[in-house]
């Protein structure tokens, strides 16, 4: 199974996110990489973090088991 990983940071981003799985947003915004069933993001407390998109739900369901799931 393939997936996609984004780097991001700086000072205007989320800093100290744990890293925890969550679904995309309603409204589409966490879909930059084509359609998605979830995701696992997190960062330091500088702001510099990953985002690794769950391409299927087999996928989004390891995630949840390993990372937790935010409610």
């Amino acid at each position: 199974m393939q997936t996609n990983i984004t780097l991001w940071g700086g000072p205007d981003t989320a800093k100290s996110r744990p890293v925890r799985a969550q679904r995309p947003c309603s409204c589409g915004c966490d879909e930059r990489e084509g359609p998605i069933v979830g995701y696992i993001s997190g960062s330091d407390k500088k702001g510099n973090g990953l985002t690794i998109y769950a391409p299927d739900e087999a996928t989004y369901q390891r995630f949840v088991a390993v990372f937790g799931e935010q409610k």
